[in-house]
């Protein structure tokens, strides 16, 4: 990585999104909760989400993740290590097949496909 690249930080508040699926397409978001002083621990907690039209039909429909209050968390808190591009951008590797990226609520606002037909 060029040392002068400026790498993202993660922060408490952050929401992060990953899309996985092969047939299908499923989001999961979470909501960073902490993150270590280096910076190089962010822990996060799964975050339900809610749906413009039920992802069982054929067409799918939009994912929005629950973003505020008591009851928006779907998990317990969870430690992972931050990764980042070579452009600096960062990231989470939850699995072997879910990758976790930072969204700004623009993003959040305008949800995300989610179709569960495979």
């Amino acid at each position: 990585m060029d040392t002068m690249t400026k790498r993202e930080t993660l922060t408490a508040g952050d929401i992060l999104h990953c899309g996985w699926g092969s047939d299908m397409s499923i989001n999961d978001y979470y909501e960073v909760t902490r993150v270590t002083p280096s910076g190089k621990t962010a822990y996060i907690r799964p975050l339900r989400k809610t749906y413009a039209g039920n992802p069982n039909d054929m067409g799918g429909c939009r994912a929005y993740p629950m973003v505020a209050g008591e009851g928006r968390f779907s998990g317990d808190e969870e430690a992972h290590r931050v990764h980042h591009f070579d452009d600096g951008r960062a990231y989470l590797w939850l699995s072997s097949f879910e990758f976790a990226f930072p969204m700004d609520m623009a993003e959040a606002a305008y949800g995300c496909h989610e179709d569960h037909n495979d």
